[in-house]
């Protein structure tokens, strides 16, 4: 899942074998990072009391597992998600990977 800085929703990709859960999920800790301007699972270490209240909400989820998308000059772009994985802290390891592959495309500033 991909959101922009707004917690909107840019691309969802969903393996036809997953459950639609997991697009909630995925959904919801994107929104953790909008919401924090963190990393995901950053701000559950770092507030969780407040990220287990705001849960209550059903906008955030207090998992690992979306980070932030900044452009080559530090700006909030969004966030990528990803769930499924056995753990939150897998899922934001191939969220990591994924953004690496596309790393180049969000240099802006040369253009």
């Amino acid at each position: 899942m991909v959101v922009d800085r707004n917690g909107d929703p840019v691309a969802i990709l969903r393996d036809v074998f997953a459950p639609r859960i997991m697009i909630e999920i995925a959904m919801r800790t994107a929104n953790t990072v909008v919401m924090s301007g963190v990393d995901s699972g950053e701000f559950v270490r770092n507030a969780k009391d407040l990220a287990e209240k705001l849960d209550h909400i059903g906008i955030t989820l207090s998992e690992a597992g979306a980070v932030r998308i900044e452009a080559a000059d530090g700006s909030f772009l969004g966030a990528a998600s990803v769930s499924g994985a056995p753990t939150g802290e897998d899922d934001e390891r191939c969220v990591r990977k994924a953004l690496k592959a596309v790393e180049e495309r969000l240099m802006f500033d040369d253009m």
